[in-house]
């Protein structure tokens, strides 16, 4: 990842501060290893020096998967991404509780990067980028509130979730190169659980905007389709009145997670 957004909140959830980080290339011009940016910014940020009462971290992760409650086992952790892919050296799987209905959320996790946050804060809760996107997700009002799908956008990646009545069905995330993929895998949800695009909404957020070839596209397929909008679980002030909320949607999501 070539950025990293923080955010700072009082104790009773008002926006005090939020600020996006750009790291720059190396030296012979190639991107630097995440967790060697993020060294380089621990150090570096003021605001990192201050001694905060709770710290949440989402760390960057290519797949997750939902696992019901009833058919977790801790012990069988490892496994549950199997299916999907092989673990990188320096990968291990780790697993988040939603705060909503009895299902985790699996996932990998670089060593290096976790290990180098819980050193700078050692009470710090670290979790996988899916869970405070699904947790945002599942806070969402929509007309019906009975079937809607999420889509985020970020670095080159795609997170989809589906909810129906307040329950997580469907949770995915896939690389992307053109708005025809973006596309795709959207519909491709749609079609899943024969949800109607005339009728069941789509509601965006990351790094899109409604110039973009992606937006553009989906809006010709999906009737119901807007951006989400600042959480109703944060008190905002004046300051944050021109914020691109659904930039940051995940980011919220993480005063959500348990």
């Amino acid at each position: 990842m070539d950025s990293l957004v923080y955010f700072i909140t009082s104790g009773d959830d008002r926006a005090l501060f939020l600020k996006t980080i750009h790291f720059a290339p190396g030296t012979d011009g190639k991107p630097n290893s995440f967790a060697d940016n993020l060294a380089h910014f621990l150090e570096k940020e003021e605001l990192m020096g201050y001694l905060f009462r709770r710290i949440r971290v989402a760390l960057p992760q290519a797949l997750a998967a939902l696992v019901p409650n009833r058919l977790f086992q801790a012990e069988e952790l490892p496994t549950y991404l199997s299916a999907l892919t092989d673990l990188a050296e320096g990968e291990v799987t780790q697993a988040d509780e939603l705060s909503f209905g009895d299902i985790k959320v699996v996932y990998q996790q670089n060593v290096a990067v976790a290990d180098l946050l819980r050193k700078k804060f050692p009470t710090a809760r670290l979790y996988g980028m899916a869970t405070p996107f699904i947790e945002a997700a599942a806070r969402l009002k929509t007309e019906t509130r009975e079937n809607y799908v999420v889509l985020n956008i970020y670095e080159g990646r795609l997170q989809l979730v589906h909810f129906n009545e307040g329950k997580a069905l469907f949770y995915n995330s896939f690389p992307f190169h053109s708005a025809s993929d973006v596309m795709y895998y959207t519909l491709l949800v749609y079609e899943q659980f024969q949800l109607d695009p005339a009728k069941v909404p789509l509601l965006l957020s990351g790094e899109l905007m409604e110039s973009s070839d992606i937006y553009k596209m989906l809006f010709r397929y999906v009737a119901d389709i807007h951006f989400t909008d600042l959480p109703d679980f944060i008190s905002w002030n004046k300051r944050f009145n021109d914020l691109p909320s659904h930039q940051f949607f995940t980011l919220f999501g993480l005063s959500r997670c348990k």
